[in-house]
């Protein structure tokens, strides 16, 4: 994070910095004095959305939607591609924030980025794959993915599979909450071959709240976790997402 608040081009320091060169609504991104604890001096990240807004698609092939909250890749290492993946992030919400029927949080990509395994781009197990942190409505946490499905992993209790959308993950297991910091890690650990002994792990606090064994993530080894996923909206692909005032994290 930048030593000093940036309230106008955060765009700029991210791309400098961050190692990724294209932002969507990089006008929703500010760096400001932390929020939640005021005793703190730490610059943290801080994200709109505003009233209105939804997936990225709302705006984009000629929908006339509003722009709300941001999505980028950042690739730290270049084009290596890794078996296992570790991400964490501390993530706390506005006193007011309207959960509506759920929104996307950051996450772990696999894969050479590009449009799919999210917005409905379905993971073939050969293109790309994805993990992202979901809430849902009041406050629900999940896990969010975007990887091939199979009839088994689909009849498993904490597994919901959503057709061409993304499969979510443990539902409800954990929440989110309003004026606090949730400290937010993710495992990835890929399959090999094409085999059905991947790993996904999920820790809320230091607690392990998401244990998903048996995954495949790809068909192909030479898939693997290449970037971090800076993924956060109000949907969900629909308005009846779409956050009815303006919210920040």
């Amino acid at each position: 994070m930048p030593a000093l608040p940036i309230t106008a081009d955060a765009a700029s320091y991210i791309t400098s910095k961050w190692h990724t060169s294209s932002i969507y609504a990089s006008e929703d991104i500010s760096f400001i004095h932390d929020p939640i604890d005021t005793n703190s001096t730490s610059v943290v990240m801080k994200v709109d959305y505003p009233a209105g807004s939804y997936a990225p698609i709302g705006t984009k092939n000629g929908n006339n939607g509003v722009k709300g909250g941001a999505e980028f890749f950042s690739r730290p290492n270049g084009k290596k591609e890794y078996n296992t993946g570790l991400l964490s992030y501390d993530v706390a919400f506005d006193s007011n924030f309207n959960w509506v029927k759920g929104g996307k949080l950051p996450g772990i990509y696999g894969g050479k980025v590009g449009p799919g395994c999210s917005g409905g781009e379905k993971a073939t197990g050969a293109n790309c794959f994805s993990v992202r942190m979901m809430w849902r409505a009041k406050g629900a946490g999940e896990a969010y993915a975007y990887i091939p499905t199979s009839k088994s992993l689909c009849s498993e209790k904490k597994v919901i599979c959503h057709g061409s959308y993304g499969t979510s993950f443990s539902r409800g297991v954990f929440n989110f909450s309003v004026m606090k910091w949730s400290h937010i890690e993710i495992y990835v650990k890929t399959n090999s071959g094409n085999n059905m002994n991947g790993i996904l792990k999920v820790w809320q606090d230091d607690s392990l709240v998401i244990d998903q064994q048996n995954i495949k993530f790809r068909t192909n080894e030479s898939l693997g976790v290449s970037s971090l996923m800076f993924s956060t909206f109000f949907g969900g692909g629909s308005t009846s997402y779409a956050t009815p005032a303006t919210h920040r994290v």
